[in-house]
């Protein structure tokens, strides 16, 4: 959402007096790899470096959970918190196919990854000796004040 500030005043605004907000969006930009003594680790983090400037590139704002916090206590929000969440799984496992799925935007030749680069790190998320994980999930919350 391009302009997801407005969108988030609307939500807020619409929240009755006491009640919650809550929202949610990955944290793309800090996002390491899990398998640093991995025989892939270089590769998949120069993967997520770059898929992660994709995103940037066509609109998404990979940073914005980061400071989803500070949005709503600047929205006024009150009680507000925030934790993380962040998935750990093995290649070849159904959140590693996730993974593969969404690796489609680097066959563009623009991305900077080698057609070679792409097809080991596709095998990579295949192989049950590769530990894999997720950017990190953030959720932030906030109330309304009472009237």
């Amino acid at each position: 959402l391009p302009e997801r500030l407005e969108v988030l005043d609307r939500l807020v605004a619409a929240v009755a007096p006491g009640g919650w907000q809550l929202i949610e969006d990955f944290d793309d930009v800090a996002m390491p790899t899990i398998d640093r003594t991995g025989v892939h680790h270089d590769l998949i983090a120069k993967i997520r470096t770059v898929f992660t400037e994709l995103l940037r590139q066509r609109g998404a704002l990979p940073d914005f959970a980061a400071n989803a916090l500070r949005h709503l206590e600047e929205r006024g929000l009150v009680d507000t918190g925030a934790s993380g969440q962040v998935v750990i799984d093995v290649g070849g496992s159904p959140f590693a196919r996730v993974l593969s799925a969404s690796a489609a935007l680097l066959r563009d030749p623009a991305s900077g990854i080698t057609p070679e680069e792409y097809d080991r790190y596709m095998a990579a998320l295949d192989d049950p000796d590769v530990i894999v994980r997720s950017p990190e999930m953030i959720s932030a919350w906030g109330r309304r004040r009472p009237s």
